[in-house]
């Protein structure tokens, strides 16, 4: 079974009572050797029922924290084609993001199945590369 690096943290600054959430950069985990590039940070917007990646790269390394109430991540091993959906949903982590850590060579795609709009931020530590790869998840 596939499992990868993730951490939960709390965002840097609540206001409202937890309504209005700060989340400065360098305030997400990051596992220890993973060192983004400021020039590859990226935020998705995901609108309901949209789903985007469906690949894997083979120099980029990927740190991803999704907003939203249906935001999903999928990973899949390559040899094997077993996968898992990994939730990225906060207000299950009792306020708390996730993120998540994609390693060069692993098939990912992100998904929002929820109601409404779903963000996803994105840390890399090279530019975009891809090569294709349609994970067997639906």
């Amino acid at each position: 079974m596939i499992e990868i690096w993730q951490q939960q943290f709390l965002p840097t600054y609540t206001k409202n009572e937890g309504k209005i959430k700060v989340l400065n950069d360098a305030d997400v985990p990051r596992p220890e050797n993973f060192k983004p590039d400021s020039n590859c940070r990226s935020t998705v917007v995901f609108d309901p029922g949209e789903r985007a990646g469906d690949h894997y790269h083979q120099q980029r390394n990927e740190l991803f924290v999704g907003i939203g109430a249906g935001m999903q991540l999928l990973a899949e091993d390559q040899a094997t084609k077993q996968g898992k959906i990994y939730t990225m949903n906060p207000v299950e982590g009792n306020g708390q993001l996730t993120v998540f850590y994609i390693p060069v060579g692993l098939p990912h795609a992100v998904r929002n199945i929820g109601p409404g709009i779903g963000f996803l931020i994105e840390f890399a530590d090279h530019p975009q590369e891809k090569v294709d790869y349609r994970l067997s998840i639906d």
